[in-house]
């Protein structure tokens, strides 16, 4: 196993909007392989209409990331 594969976990989703089950199984599939900030990018570039809307430094080690998704759905991720 590489050492990304061992690190991946899964990433919880707080769905705030009522997403339709193949939104929220599309996004289930997407996050099942993140694991890093650099994947989240990874996953950008190969979606269209993905777009970064605004990335804060919460300190050192954390920051937080809005996505535009989907038409009117947004992504937060919080990453440490």
């Amino acid at each position: 196993m590489r050492h990304t594969e061992a690190m991946r976990h899964a990433i919880p989703i707080d769905d705030r909007v009522g997403l339709r089950s193949e939104q929220r199984d599309q996004l289930e599939r997407a996050l099942a392989q993140q694991g890093m900030l650099s994947d989240v990018v990874a996953w950008m570039a190969r979606v269209s209409g993905m777009e970064l809307m605004l990335a804060v430094s919460q300190d050192e080690y954390s920051n937080d990331v809005v996505l535009r998704w989907q038409e009117g759905l947004f992504l937060v991720y919080q990453c440490t």
